[in-house]
């Protein structure tokens, strides 16, 4: 994360309290054809990178970093899934909201019980970072941007939900496609988007 500079709780100034945070060099991936600029060698070094600094902010212990009271440490399931069928219902396509409600029904009576309490991103994907070389040349996560949805929460059900860590695919469309005109697709080699 890069180094705060400053913090400002005068809403009056822009409409909301503000951080200021250094500069880090770096670049985002922001979509498939940039991430088709690199070969397979540096998206499975890039994929690998953004795995293990995930890893290690969910080694963060709130409490022995001042974060405390950053966010409820505990329901974050239950949160979760409250938050995303409030979103799902405000921007489900006519007809679908059905679908998504069904969904959640589903997932609500399948919640698994937490496992553990630390600070999770709540939106951690690669263009929410910025990758710099290494002295070897290798892309390196340099920064984690895009803070806004980060709480306290349970580090093994943030994954499955906030990170997209997907494969180069060979889709191809079904005689029964999951959800109106959706594709199924073969994972041939990992990536990240």
């Amino acid at each position: 994360m890069a180094r705060p500079v400053a913090l400002e709780e005068d809403e009056s100034l822009i409409g909301g309290p503000f951080a200021i945070a250094e500069f880090v060099a770096g670049r985002t991936f922001q979509s498939r054809a940039q991430l088709d600029e690199l070969d397979q060698t540096a998206v499975s070094t890039v994929a690998e990178e953004l795995v293990t600094v995930l890893a290690r902010l969910h080694q963060v212990d709130p409490a022995a970093v001042g974060l405390e009271r950053f966010g409820r440490s505990g329901a974050y399931a239950e949160r979760q899934l409250k938050r995303w069928t409030g979103q799902w219902e405000l921007v489900a396509p006519p007809g679908a909201a059905g679908h998504g409600s069904r969904v959640a029904a589903r997932l609500a009576e399948r919640i698994p019980g937490q496992l553990a309490a630390s600070v999770v991103h709540g939106d951690y994907r690669i263009d929410n970072t910025l990758l710099a070389a290494d002295a070897a040349g290798a892309l390196r996560v340099a920064a984690v941007v895009d803070w806004e949805l980060s709480t306290i929460g349970d580090p093994p059900r943030s994954p499955p939900a906030s990170t997209t860590v997907c494969a180069r695919a060979q889709c191809r469309e079904t005689d029964s496609p999951p959800l109106d005109g959706a594709s199924r697709c073969t994972w041939n080699s990992p990536a990240v988007l």
